[in-house]
């Protein structure tokens, strides 16, 4: 019996500990994490047609990376009227669009181009 109350004890003292208080982020820490992502993603985008290219997705892939990337940065921030973005979207709606994923996140870019989340 008396093997089992460290065990016991512990239990106990990890069943107090709740998910949301081990988990607990500030807003501040998503903020600088947000900022973090949005600058890497924009140190990718080609300079000279605004594609993002053969990053993380496989081969062949590109509009549906773009329209990631470009769904990203807006959610991030970045203001639909940046340069950068209308660079990436010139590039993509250049694109014969084929596939079913490049298809999709391609629409959800266009949403968050044209109807930008209210804060």
């Amino acid at each position: 019996m008396a093997r089992l109350l460290p065990l016991a004890l512990t239990s106990l003292a990890l069943l107090s500990v709740t998910p949301r208080a081990a988990l607990a982020v500030s807003d501040a820490e998503v903020g600088r994490a947000v900022d973090k992502g949005r600058d890497y993603l924009l140190k990718l985008q080609d300079r000279k047609d605004g594609a993002f290219r053969d990053v993380w997705a496989p081969k062949g892939y590109r509009s549906g990376e773009t329209a990631l990337a470009l769904l990203a940065l807006l959610k991030a921030g970045v203001e639909p009227q940046d340069p950068r973005i209308l660079a990436g979207f010139d590039w993509l709606l250049d694109q014969k669009i084929e596939r079913v994923y490049d298809v999709s996140v391609a629409v959800l870019a266009v949403e968050a181009l044209y109807m930008p989340e209210k804060q």
